[in-house]
């Protein structure tokens, strides 16, 4: 088939379920959703980038339909199977009617479902490419990160079947980096080849005590552009994502039960630094990359430089928070869209300096040397499977997981919905009184396990949580890690646990103390944002957005 530009344009439009309308014209197109001009003007995202997607990723899409035979060659050579036997795995198409579930796309992958007809091998593979594009892999800030987040997931995958077999997770059967490495399964390769790997492995471990996951590398000669994962697709009469169950209060006691557990298990295995598993060209893991949290891809993307280089980890919690709020301080200072007027800036620029003020109010500051532990911070109801009885049955998509601080042992937030920004929040109440549901079902299994123990001191982790929420350190903790959401939080939940000061007075204040001539900074964001106002303008007037 001949995958052209109007039928990527067609697969967004069924995507978003939105029928092309000539009646509409001044709505453009989003990924989810769609926005006028004046929504696009005024949102925080950066809309120069947000209008465009859409037909990116209707371009990806064609890319890799008429890429379907390179794809299924590939998945074939990960089960050993020959050229002239790849027929007995089969892509489906994407813009077929009758194959609508079988290529999706989240907000970081593309992921397509492989049916097998070989004995046995599992019915179903999900073959998933990260997404260049989201990803900040076409910034100058953020080349490599698409090769960055594949080897840390394919890590993480590693690590928790050997360290956590408890973890119900998809089984990972191979993966690949982008420039033609891949890992494949030993049994799946030939005898001779598995020998020869063995015996370096093992001269390795005697002469520099290298050890080595059961993943052989090799090279292939196809598909050299992008990198992939390939697990098992998870689909059965018996477990459902979360996000398409409605529990009953009884099948969400079990859903937290079994979240904890899985928590608690991570939790066994205490870490050396804050970082993020990461695989080396040999088949060597280790926690050696920076942690992998998703703002900072984001921020990537968006062409604000981190400073964080992907070898860098934490053996002080301090140093790690610093850089976090550094990482807001440089977006303030480059993203032209952060400020829209003279007094949002000073109110930026006030909420900046308090970030800073309060972080040995909100921190504890004991705890900066450790322990730390693995957790899985993307965790939401569309990588969650559940069983009829509301237990997860699989967790899915493990990127974005790092070794943290034990302050940020956190309930999983977005499984209570939307983080409320604000008391006036209409899901404000049921929000915490799900936090709080959570802790107390955290508490009970903590209890049945027994405390964290680091050093022969004992840690609870279930108390951490309940103080988080006393003192607004979960706010702070949000708003670290959310540089969209980092404004509302401040001002409408962090200053209200200190006495009232006049806004107004307290922004002309704090504001001209984040940089030395901070009237002369704020005269260039208006210039700006002025200029990216022309330049959305630009973007959503012209056929780089897709409009209905």
């Amino acid at each position: 088939m001949d995958y052209d530009r109007t039928q990527a344009r067609n697969f967004q439009s069924e995507h978003n379920n939105n029928v092309l309308n000539n009646d509409c014209m001044r709505k453009r197109m989003l990924l989810r959703g769609e926005v006028d001009l004046e929504e696009a003007l005024e949102s925080e995202e950066d809309m120069r980038l947000a209008l465009q997607y859409p037909l990116k990723m209707g371009e990806f899409y064609k890319e890799m339909a008429e890429r379907s035979e390179e794809i299924q060659e590939l998945v074939a050579s990960h089960f050993g199977l020959k050229r002239n036997e790849s027929a007995k795995i089969t892509v489906g198409k994407p813009f077929s009617a009758d194959n609508k579930e079988i290529w999706q796309h989240g907000s970081f992958n593309l992921c397509i479902r492989v049916s097998t007809e070989v004995k046995g091998l599992p019915r179903w593979l999900a073959f998933r490419v990260p997404l260049p594009f989201k990803l900040g892999d076409k910034t100058a800030e953020g080349k490599g990160n698409c090769e960055e987040k594949l080897r840390s997931e394919a890590a993480t995958h590693i690590w928790i079947r050997e360290h956590c077999p408890d973890i119900p997770t998809a089984k990972l059967k191979g993966f690949g980096l982008p420039g033609g490495l891949s890992f494949f399964e030993s049994k799946y390769l030939s005898f001779w080849l598995r020998i020869k790997t063995s015996i370096w492995r093992v001269c390795s471990y005697l002469l520099r005590g290298s050890r080595f996951c059961e993943y052989i590398p090799q090279r292939r000669s196809t598909f050299l552009e992008h990198g992939y994962i390939i697990t098992d697709w998870i689909e059965n009469q018996d477990e459902r994502l979360l996000s398409s169950r409605t529990l009953t209060p009884e099948q969400t006691c079990n859903l937290y039960r079994s979240m904890s557990q899985i928590m608690l298990s991570l939790s066994r295995v205490s870490q050396p630094r804050i970082g993020s598993w990461t695989i080396n060209d040999h088949g060597q893991i280790s926690l050696s990359g920076r942690p992998c949290m998703l703002h900072l891809f984001e921020l990537e993307n968006a062409g604000i430089p981190t400073h964080i280089k992907r070898n860098i980890t934490y053996t002080n919690a301090d140093s790690f928070y610093l850089d976090m709020l550094s990482c807001h301080n440089k977006r303030f200072e480059i993203h032209p869209n952060v400020a829209q007027d003279r007094v949002d800036a000073q109110g930026v620029a006030s909420d900046l300096v308090m970030m800073q003020i309060l972080f040995p109010q909100f921190i504890d500051r004991r705890l900066r040397n450790g322990p730390f532990l693995m957790r899985l911070t993307d965790v939401h109801p569309s990588n969650v499977f559940v069983d009829k009885e509301g237990k997860v049955s699989h967790i899915i998509d493990l990127e974005w997981a790092c070794s943290l601080p034990l302050t940020y042992q956190l309930p999983p937030l977005r499984l209570f919905g939307e983080f409320p920004e604000s008391p006036d929040d209409p899901n404000y109440e049921a929000f915490w009184t799900a936090y709080n549901e959570f802790v107390a079902i955290f508490q009970q299994e903590e209890q049945s396990r027994g405390l964290l123990d680091d050093n022969g001191i004992a840690y609870s982790q279930a108390s951490m949580m309940k103080e988080a929420f006393e003192t607004g350190r979960i706010s702070y903790l949000y708003a670290l890690q959310n540089p969209l959401g980092l404004f509302n939080i401040v001002r409408c939940q962090l200053k209200g646990f200190f006495d009232e000061v006049p806004k107004e007075q307290l922004n002309s204040t704090l504001s001209r103390f984040w940089t030395g001539n901070m009237g002369e900074f704020m005269s260039k964001k208006l210039e700006q944002f002025e200029t990216y106002k022309q330049e959305v303008i630009s973007i959503f007037n012209s056929d780089r957005s897709l409009f209905i």
